[in-house]
């Protein structure tokens, strides 16, 4: 899968999702560049998806989620017990308890025998769409549109 952020020549810029080259989304990110009844919608949208949204950007504002996520991704098997959580990261059993049932209600991480942990696929595309991609999209606006 590949995203890229393209200038539209008539338009602004747009955000492109590829699979094997072959486009699976693409998104105007100038909201001038939508017709009104398109932009209305996908809003509207959003507001009834707010639930499941605040749920899925809770992963991404919790620091020990994030340093968690990004342990398990860094692993070959993407898995870690509960206790090398506490060795690599430093953190309590509570804490980790705590935010890796969070994990497990998004679908971010699994549970595959009793005290491990892996990451999920749905975890990792989240994690990268998410964390990686938007970093360097925010990095590339700043870059090109700096006033």
């Amino acid at each position: 899968m590949k995203a890229d952020v393209n200038r539209v020549d008539s338009m602004g810029l747009k955000l492109i999702i590829e699979d094997e080259g072959k486009v699976i989304l693409e998104v105007l990110l100038s909201p001038d560049d939508w017709h009104r009844r398109e932009l209305v919608r996908e809003v509207d949208q959003l507001r009834r998806d707010a639930r499941r949204n605040v749920k899925f950007y809770e992963a991404f504002t919790n620091a020990n989620r994030v340093r968690m996520l990004h342990c398990l991704l860094e692993r070959e098997n993407h898995t870690l017990t509960f206790k090398e959580f506490m060795t690599d990261l430093g953190l309590n059993p509570k804490i980790i308890r705590e935010n890796a049932v969070k994990l497990q209600n998004i679908g971010f991480i699994e549970s595959p025998s009793r005290g491990e942990y892996r990451l999920s696929k749905r975890g990792q595309l989240c994690f990268m769409m998410t964390v990686i991609a938007m970093r360097r999209m925010l990095q590339t606006i700043r870059e090109d549109y700096s006033e």
